[in-house]
């Protein structure tokens, strides 16, 4: 109860006609090289709460700690459903191997 009235911070489209899902990005420690934004079929909406090119010191320890959270709908079960494969398989932040 205490995470989800957190959660109220974050705004999250609704889904009142379409078949949705929505999810958190969770944020990693290090150099961000690069945020990279995910090819779906359905209606993507991301709020991004980090920046490229920056130094992420904090690393995700519960849902509230975010690099960005976002909802995709579409009409389409099977469509949606193919994204939520390929969402749970990308790489959101790319972090730089050597941080300078």
């Amino acid at each position: 109860m205490a995470q989800l009235s957190l959660l109220d911070q974050y705004s999250v489209p609704s889904c009142k006609k379409d078949l949705c899902f929505w999810g958190v990005v969770p944020v990693k420690s290090g150099f961000l090289e690069k945020i990279n934004t995910p090819a779906v079929s359905g209606d993507l909406s991301i709020q991004w709460l980090v920046e490229g090119k920056s130094l992420l010191t904090k690393k995700s320890s519960s849902i509230i700690d975010v690099a960005a959270i976002f909802t995709i709908k579409n009409k389409s079960f099977e469509k949606l459903r193919k994204d939520f494969e390929y969402i749970s398989r990308f790489e959101f932040l790319e972090m730089a191997s050597n941080p300078v």
